[in-house]
């Protein structure tokens, strides 16, 4: 399965996961943990269950945020740090068919704008001095590129002076052809009646414009709707752009219909960016099928 968003496959060949007795984001907003660092990164926007993901991250001690955009995780937040925008960094990033490019800072920061890696850097440094540990992290993009090309597998050889900006490198191991996977369908639980909810990242709205829950997100407002099959539709009395509600039972949204047999009898399909991730509110935090109900409003 391809990632949601860019260069997560570099960050998972970083090893950025969870360690032994380590916690993913679902852990540790489930307790325990009371201070969390958000680098990047939208919870409140991507992570199931948002009530419970708001509710957790307000109890916390201390939240930090660091983003170039004023999300709602970073209106939670008590330390908020500018970081700047992806164009106006230094860096490479890693794509789903494993090649590497490098980017090259295109513009000046304004404000408080710092990159991501001084700040972090700053704030490792301050904890191994209070620790009393000896640790010296890399602050920028050079160094840092440099000390994975020595020490993460399939990088070898891809330091900083070895690619080109604006052109892409196979990474070591990389595929060479193209071919088709067979893959099983899941089993998908009855329904009873209901509607399977399935979302995604889908090709119109902007990551960053849905963040900030820009009315520009979509320009053209392609991705506004609730998708469902003309067949489920007409059993309903949904009309073609008619609003509907639909709920899981403890949570409801409205929105307009769009019908199309692009999304399967007995499903329905919402935008995962659509109103800042909002169909999480209908999604549990374990992953599972949800099942909805669609009526006109």
């Amino acid at each position: 399965m391809l990632p949601t968003e860019a260069n997560a496959l570099g960050i998972r060949d970083m090893g950025v996961r969870p360690g032994n007795g380590g916690k993913d984001l679902n852990a540790m907003l489930s307790g325990g943990v009371k201070a969390l660092i958000v680098v990047g990164d939208n919870p409140l926007m991507l992570s199931r269950d948002r009530d419970a993901v708001e509710a957790a991250l307000k109890q916390l001690d201390c939240l930090i945020v660091i983003d170039e955009l004023r999300t709602e995780t970073a209106d939670l937040a008590h330390v908020v740090f500018a970081d700047l925008p992806a164009y106006g960094k230094d860096g490479t990033s890693t794509s789903a068919d494993r090649r590497i490019g490098r980017l090259t800072r295109a513009e000046a920061a304004t404000g408080d704008q710092r990159d991501a890696l001084e700040t972090l850097g700053a704030l490792a440094n301050a904890l191994s001095a209070g620790l009393s540990k000896d640790f010296s992290p890399a602050t920028d993009a050079e160094s840092l590129m440099n000390e994975i090309a020595g020490a993460v597998d399939g990088y070898a050889g891809a330091t900083y002076g070895a690619l080109e900006s604006g052109r892409t490198r196979a990474l070591r191991g990389a595929p060479s052809i193209a071919s088709v996977q067979a893959i099983d369908l899941p089993s998908l639980p009855a329904t009873n009646g209901r509607l399977l909810l399935t979302t995604s990242r889908t090709l119109f709205t902007s990551l960053e414009g849905a963040s900030i829950k820009s009315e520009e997100a979509d320009k053209l407002h392609r991705e506004e709707f609730l998708e469902i099959n003309p067949r489920d539709a007409a059993a309903l009395g949904i009309g073609q752009n008619r609003p509907v509600v639909v709920t899981n039972g403890s949570h409801e949204l409205t929105l307009s219909a769009a019908l199309t047999d692009a999304v399967a009898a007995g499903s329905v399909f919402l935008p995962l960016y659509f109103e800042g991730g909002i169909v999480n509110r209908l999604l549990p935090a374990d992953g599972a099928h949800t099942t909805v109900s669609v009526r006109p409003a």
